[in-house]
């Protein structure tokens, strides 16, 4: 066995020697699913269309797993019965094996595809999470090692969890992790490293955005918290209008000091069309001086509004961090 398949071999979180460290681990979550994932993972490629949409996980050099989600139409869905059709259209006649068996997915069902050997084998996974209402489908790739394999088998796929419907959405990647309220719909992403931002959109035209920048030491050195206030991360027709000067604001937040600036203001599209559908904007950039980070939080509405759901999107930032290791 050479130096290079030792090292590797040795990663493998179900094969840990006793007494050593198991592999630094992270929560990758998007549009009501999550899992825990080795830290050294990362999305390689996101394509989201409404409430569906497809992740690849993997690492510096191939992928590993491919997670597909959608929500199915009709009150009269039965997932066991798509399973099964779906099963004889990718699988044909192979049968149906014993595989990973998160919690909270009903009807779920595993089919290995391929002989047992590095490089000839894949598998496919598909579950429905009836309090979510979402349908996943996880492939493992056909390259991988024995000890990928029993990673991802043992302990990855056994971690994947869905969200309740009618409750907030978690989203995690690239160390970094946002909450939505219940309602709001992903339209657009900005995913840069050291600069990322989600925006969504509610029934009646409101609309959050959500953004982190890092680290914060660096972004200040390079403009102050006024100018990172009316910098926007997405292009809108509608240009804001603000109603005076910042204000001083701090959010409170147990074991945490958050503070920065807060500022109302109406967005307006351009003359001669600014009274038409003007929108309500409320604004605030806070710094998290103990992850280094700026956090930044917009709602907008057709009314006014207070500053509850803007303190609320901003105190849910970072919960994969606040949460620990998983």
């Amino acid at each position: 066995m050479t130096r290079a398949k030792r090292a590797h071999d040795a990663s493998d979180l179900s094969a840990v020697a006793p007494g050593a460290k198991a592999e630094a681990r992270q929560w990758v979550a998007w549009s009501g699913w999550s899992l825990r994932a080795p830290a050294a993972w990362r999305p390689l490629d996101i394509e989201q269309n409404g409430p569906r949409g497809r992740m690849m996980l993997g690492g510096a050099t191939k992928p590993i797993l491919q997670i597909k989600w959608w929500q199915p139409r009709g009150k009269r869905f039965d997932a066991a019965a798509w399973i099964r059709r779906r099963l004889r259209s990718v699988a044909g006649a192979a049968a149906p094996g014993k595989g990973p068996a998160p919690h909270g997915f009903a009807g779920s069902a595993w089919v290995e595809l391929g002989a047992p050997r590095a490089g000839g084998r894949k598998a496919i996974w598909y579950g429905y999470a009836p309090e979510a209402g979402l349908m996943i489908e996880a492939v493992l790739a056909g390259d991988l090692s024995p000890a990928e394999w029993r990673q991802a088998v043992k302990k990855i796929l056994p971690s994947l969890r869905a969200s309740k419907r009618g409750g907030p959405t978690q989203w995690a990647v690239f160390g970094v992790s946002f909450e939505s309220p219940p309602g709001y719909v992903l339209d657009n992403r900005r995913l840069n490293l050291g600069d990322m931002a989600l925006r969504f959109t509610a029934r009646g035209g409101s609309r959050i955005v959500l953004r982190q920048v890092y680290p914060a030491s660096l972004a200040l050195a390079r403009r102050d918290m006024k100018k990172w206030l009316r910098d926007a991360p997405f292009k809108e027709h509608r240009a804001h209008r603000p109603a005076g000067e910042p204000e001083a604001w701090r959010l409170d937040c147990p074991a945490r000091e958050l503070s920065g600036l807060k500022r109302d203001g109406w967005k307006r599209l351009p003359f001669p069309m600014g009274w038409c559908r003007p929108r309500f904007a409320v604004t605030a950039v806070i710094e998290d001086r103990e992850l280094d980070r700026l956090l930044l939080a917009e709602c907008s509405a057709r009314r006014p509004q207070d500053d509850k759901l803007l303190g609320e999107l901003l105190a849910g930032m970072n919960w994969a961090q606040r949460n620990g290791t998983p």
